[in-house]
């Protein structure tokens, strides 16, 4: 559910004060709220949310209540040792499921959010997880962005597997990741949003003429727990927010 017009200017008040100051107005209403979730069956994690959101506490309070098509790949085709960029994490869920999949596996989360960086902050610390966290936006490494390629060079290992989920700025994202797009070593795993993406002047041609050195499934109907995965690219709806599973060439992890 998109944030309201009250919402975004809410927000937007909260962003022209002061950080220490924003912060304490916002965690005034918005209280952190700790419960476990499971997101497949037998594999349970803990989650800091925010109290207040409606969206993410029906999710997590529902067996199975979130994506549950892309949970099952990355059960079924996480590797040990993985290394993974979630770009767009919000609260952390993705980084906290492959923890608790691929517990050697190395998570860097980025959100641009500063009110979600906080929970994502949270998530981070509890037990068992050892995330490197990125506040800042993610794109083509222009206008303040940070890119994936520059801020690969300064790792020590390259990405396995990279998620996106940035609303409409995917084109921008993997502009920023030429280099990783032409490693031959990261898989990608990207939520397409068609709408969004012509609002910030791109499209889903563009945005998938990125990735044409690699092999392409799509995984519709995300939202109605929809677990089956296809070639058949004619299926991606310009309504839906679908996602492409794009590997290197003959490197697929789906067989």
């Amino acid at each position: 559910m998109p944030p309201s017009a009250k919402d975004k200017f809410k927000e937007s008040l909260l962003n022209a004060l002061p950080r220490p100051l924003a912060r304490a107005l916002y965690y005034r209403r918005h209280k952190p709220l700790q419960l476990t979730t499971q997101a497949l069956p037998q594999v349970h994690m803990p989650m800091v949310i925010d109290g207040q959101n409606k969206l993410w506490r029906t999710r997590l309070n529902t067996d199975m209540g979130h994506e549950v098509g892309l949970c099952r790949w990355l059960q079924q085709h996480t590797q040990p040792n993985e290394v993974f960029y979630d770009v767009g994490s919000c609260y952390g869920f993705f980084p906290a499921l492959i923890n608790e999949l691929q517990p050697s596996a190395k998570v860097h989360a980025f959100e641009a959010n500063w009110m979600m960086f906080d929970f994502l902050e949270q998530n981070a610390s509890l037990p068992g997880r050892q995330w490197q966290l990125v506040s800042g936006f993610i794109g083509n490494g222009q206008e303040e962005t940070i890119s994936l390629d520059a801020y690969t060079k300064e790792q020590t290992a390259v990405p396995t597997l990279v998620k996106i989920d940035v609303d409409g700025f995917e084109t921008q994202v993997l502009q920023g990741a030429s280099l990783l797009l032409a490693n031959g070593q990261t898989h990608w795993l990207i939520e397409i949003h068609p709408q969004k993406l012509q609002e910030y002047g791109s499209s889903t041609e563009e945005c998938l003429a990125l990735l044409q050195q690699h092999d392409l499934w799509l995984l519709p109907q995300l939202r109605e727990d929809n677990e089956e995965w296809t070639q058949d690219l004619g299926q991606l709806s310009p309504t839906d927010n679908p996602y492409i599973y794009a590997a290197p060439k003959g490197k697929s992890r789906m067989g």
